[in-house]
C-alpha cells in the first residue's frame, strides 16, 4: 500500500474521534488482559491495535502489517473477542467450582467414596472421631470399634465376652440367622452389668414393652418383640443417650422375655451390625451420613459384621397400673 492511498485513509478518521477510540482502547485492554490472565492469547489483538492506529514508523516492525479499520470494526474484532474471552474465563471459573463444591458435597454429605483404597482423608478422620466418642456416646464408640480392630475393646470389657454363632443355643441361634448371621460369624454377649446392657434396659422402649405386655410374659405367653431405637438430630446435644441407643441398634428384637421375683423384666436384645445404603432423602441426612459411612466401610472390607446378645434386666415402671387399682378400689367403697 502506497503512501498517498495511506494518508487517504487516514483522513477518511476525523482526529477527535480516532483519539477517544485510542483511549478507550488503552483503558479497557489492561482491564481485559487482567481478567483474561492470558497475555499470549491477547498479543495479536494488541499488535493489531498498534500497527492498526499509531505511527508505524514508532510502533510497527519493517514487516508489520499496517490496515486502518473502521471503530466498528476495531470494535468487533478486537474489543468483542477480549470480553467475549473474560465471560469465557468466569464462566468456567464458576462451573469449576460448582463441580469442585458438588465432588466436596458429595463426599462429606452423600458419602461418595473410592472403593480401591481402604480410607480416604475424611473417612481417617472419621474414624478416629468415632472411637474418641466413647465418654460420650460409650455404647456405639465400643460397638463401631469392636467392628473395625478385631473386637479390641470387648475383649478388654470384664461385662462382655467375644463369642462364635456355634456357642449359641440353638433357639437365640436359630432368631440370630434370620437377621442374616452366617456360618461361624462372631459376635458379642453383654452382660446385665455391662454399660451396654444398661443403657438398653433403662430406655423408655423396653420399659414400655414390657409394661404393656407384662400380662402376657407372666403367663410365659409372650412373643418375641421387635423394637425401634429412633432420634432427633438434636438428640446429639440434648439426649445422648437415645442418641447412643440409635447408633448402636436401630431395629433389634427381645426375646426370652420373663419377670424376676423382684419384678425386673429379663431379656435378651438381639441385632447384627449391618449395614444398607439409605438416601439422605428418604432417612434424612443425619441418619444417611452415619449409616452410609458404616456401608463403605463395609464394602471396603474394613468392618466386620457381627451379632450381638445384650441381656436385659429391667425396671418395670407399674405406677399407672397401681394408680388404676386404686382408682377401682376408691371407686368400689364409695358404692359401699
Amino acid at each position: 500500500m502506497n503512501q498517498d492511498l495511506q494518508d487517504y485513509i487516514n483522513s477518511l478518521l476525523e482526529e477527535e474521534e480516532k483519539r477517544r477510540l485510542r483511549k478507550f482502547v488503552d483503558e479497557i485492554t489492561p482491564m481485559v488482559l487482567g481478567a483474561n490472565k492470558s497475555v499470549e492469547s491477547a498479543k495479536p489483538q494488541n499488535l493489531y491495535f498498534e500497527n492498526s492506529y499509531k505511527q508505524p514508523s514508532i510502533y510497527t516492525s519493517p514487516n508489520a502489517p499496517i490496515i486502518q479499520k473502521s471503530p466498528d470494526r476495531l470494535l468487533q474484532d478486537i474489543v468483542e473477542p477480549m470480553l467475549q474471552n473474560t465471560v469465557n474465563n468466569v464462566k468456567n471459573t464458576v462451573q469449576n467450582g460448582f463441580d469442585w463444591g458438588k465432588d466436596k458435597f458429595d463426599v462429606l454429605l452423600n458419602q461418595k467414596t473410592d472403593y480401591s483404597k481402604p480410607m480416604l482423608k475424611h473417612e481417617e478422620l472419621t474414624d478416629k472421631a468415632i472411637k474418641a466418642l466413647k465418654p460420650v456416646f460409650p455404647a456405639s464408640s465400643d460397638m463401631y470399634t469392636d467392628s473395625m480392630t478385631d473386637f479390641s475393646r470387648a475383649k478388654q470389657n470384664p461385662n462382655a465376652e467375644v463369642i462364635n454363632i456355634t456357642d449359641v443355643d440353638e433357639k437365640l441361634k436359630q432368631k440370630l440367622k434370620e437377621f442374616g448371621t452366617q456360618p461361624n460369624e462372631r459376635g458379642v454377649h453383654y452382660n446385665n452389668q455391662s454399660e451396654v446392657s444398661k443403657l438398653f434396659s433403662n430406655s423408655p422402649e423396653v420399659k414400655e414393652l414390657f409394661k404393656q405386655n407384662m400380662n402376657s410374659i407372666k403367663k410365659g405367653s409372650a412373643n418375641m418383640q421387635g423394637l425401634d431405637f429412633r432420634m432427633k438430630n438434636s438428640d446429639v446435644y440434648k439426649n445422648t443417650e437415645k442418641f447412643d441407643r440409635f447408633a448402636s441398634i436401630q431395629h433389634g428384637v427381645l426375646t426370652d422375655l420373663g419377670v424376676n421375683d423382684k419384678g425386673q423384666g429379663t431379656g435378651k436384645l438381639l441385632d447384627r451390625l449391618d449395614y444398607k445404603w439409605r438416601d439422605k432423602d428418604e432417612v434424612g441426612l443425619l441418619n444417611s451420613v452415619l449409616n452410609n459411612y458404616g456401608y463403605n466401610m463395609q464394602e471396603k472390607g474394613n468392618l466386620e459384621n457381627y451379632f450381638s446378645i445384650i441381656d436385659i434386666l429391667s425396671d418395670v415402671d407399674n405406677k399407672d397400673d397401681i394408680n388404676d387399682l386404686l382408682h377401682k378400689l376408691m371407686k368400689y367403697l364409695k358404692t359401699k
